[in-house]
């Protein structure tokens, strides 16, 4: 049937179904991805193209974000074969059913695909409110799309390549999703805890978490539009955003507005390059750091490196990397550009140990 979508995943470069996913590392050409990378980006990104299509058949959200079986298997995504060099995987949105060429609204569900990351990456309001205009779609497209991103600090960058076009997901990209986000919900100014997970009440749409450091329990209410997140086993401490209530003695009481429930990623940081004005602070050997919590409340993420001066924290991986990007900033600038006659002999060291670890270069050359 000449008229019925092929189900074969098309892989001609000029295919408006047709996406390739590039990972790439800062340090080497890499042969090989992790696994959990690998599949957190493809599981992230279907998720991404169901709900997408949702919203270009205007079709509502139903309860606990189950996607229709018939949207599952007319937005199927199929990868093909990685290619060598750098790890590129090309992958289609192909359908199982048939479907008639001229209902067939793949190619306009790619479109948002593509529209929605790189407005994403600029932080663009108003483009992602006219490309996905249903809150409660938009809420889970944003949350599935930082879930395609390799997390902050991880080495590890993503590029979408579509119609000989790119965006790419990096460290800058979530710093952009975090600027972006509560403007689109309108979220009040948030907190965030971390904790085990007691018990899960979907009936209630809430969560109790027993908090790191503290001895009480404390119950998060959160929307229904977090409720897709919430079926993954989570067996290690998870970190649960939103608005905190204090009792009398200024002690958290109950969260309520959740706005994420994610695992508690103590990974390493692993930092090649750190922009800076024009220009970009190269490592000459990546900048490895290990996170801790805090001693005292367990609530805050340390990162450390005392022979170059570096002790930044912050609640959340993406505002930890942001602030040691600053910091990292700040430091070339009040000692490594400083004249060595304006320092001190300890600050003179900090420079001459700055220098030998890292070196501006020109953007072009990045």
């Amino acid at each position: 049937m000449s008229d019925v979508a092929d189900a074969s995943p098309p892989m001609q470069p000029d295919d408006p179904k047709r996406i390739l996913f590039r990972f790439s590392h800062a340090t080497a050409e890499n042969q090989s991805v992790p696994a959990s990378l690998l599949i957190q980006t493809l599981e992230g990104a279907q998720r991404v193209i169901w709900l997408l299509a949702l919203a270009e058949e205007n079709r509502d959200i139903k309860m606990r974000a189950r996607i229709p079986s018939e949207i599952e298997q007319r937005y199927q995504l199929r990868c093909s074969v990685p290619k060598a060099g750098s790890y590129a995987m090309p992958a289609a949105v192909v359908s199982e059913l048939p479907v008639l060429a001229w209902l067939d609204l793949t190619a306009k569900v790619m479109d948002r695909f593509e529209g929605l990351a790189d407005a994403v990456v600029h932080a663009d309001r108003d483009r992602v409110l006219s490309l996905v205009p249903d809150s409660a779609i938009r809420i889970r497209v944003l949350e599935n799309l930082r879930s395609m991103a390799p997390r902050p600090g991880s080495g590890w960058r993503l590029d979408l390549n579509r119609l000989d076009r790119t965006v790419r997901f990096d460290d800058a990209f979530h710093a952009a999703w975090k600027r972006l986000r509560p403007r689109m919900v309108g979220e009040p100014e948030t907190q965030t805890v971390n904790g085990n997970l007691v018990k899960i009440d979907f009936g209630a749409r809430s969560i109790t978490m027993a908090p790191l450091g503290m001895s009480r329990e404390l119950d998060c209410h959160y929307d229904e539009s977090l409720e897709d997140f919430l079926y993954e086993n989570r067996r290690g401490p998870i970190q649960v955003t939103g608005t905190v209530i204090l009792d009398e003695q200024n002690e958290p009481r109950k969260i309520v507005d959740v706005q994420s429930i994610a695992e508690l990623d103590m990974s390493a940081f692993e930092i090649s390059e750190v922009p800076y004005n024009q220009t970009v602070l190269r490592f000459k050997q990546p900048l490895v750091l290990m996170p801790s919590l805090d001693e005292e409340s367990q609530q805050w993420m340390v990162l450390e490196k005392p022979e170059l001066n570096i002790h930044v924290v912050a609640q959340t991986r993406e505002a930890l990397m942001e602030e040691l990007q600053n910091h990292i900033s700040m430091l070339w600038d009040e000692y490594a550009k400083d004249a060595e006659g304006n320092l001190s002999p300890v600050a003179l060291a900090l420079r001459t140990r700055l220098h030998a670890a890292i070196q501006e270069v020109p953007v072009a050359q990045a």
